[in-house]
């Protein structure tokens, strides 16, 4: 199996989750506010941030070769993600509904797994600038 094999198959996960979160934010937005607690405008912002990382995640995944920069980056922007969603259900609990502490725990949890796989990643292709 090529080395890349698992990092390119979480690319590609994250890809088409992430597609399908900003696809549900941006078209159920106004449905989802009401249960979240939160302005309408906030639930389709979200969704408009994450069409184009969703993109970029995509279009590195289809590349003949990987680069240890880019699973780096994109480890860092996931974990960032994860770690900002579990500091803000620790820090906002109590002024959250029952069904956004959901969402944001059932997305946060598998992009944190996702930073794992591309910080690991990144640090056993660190040294060739790109594999394929």
């Amino acid at each position: 199996m090529d080395r890349t094999a698992r990092l390119r198959t979480t690319y590609r996960v994250n890809a088409a989750a992430t597609f399908a979160c900003a696809a549900a934010l941006l078209g159920g937005g106004h449905v989802l506010a009401p249960l979240f607690g939160v302005p309408a405008a906030f639930v389709w912002g979200l969704g408009v941030l994450f069409v184009p990382f969703a993109g970029w995640i995509w279009a590195i995944s289809r590349r003949p070769r990987l680069s240890s920069r880019e699973a780096l980056a994109a480890g860092l922007l996931d974990g960032g993600y994860a770690l900002a969603s579990f500091l803000a259900l620790a820090e906002f609990w109590p002024r959250m509904t029952p069904e956004l502490r959901f969402a944001i725990a059932l997305v946060a949890a598998p992009v944190a797994v996702s930073a794992a796989i591309e910080l690991s990643s990144a640090l056993r292709m660190r040294g060739s600038p790109a594999v394929a």
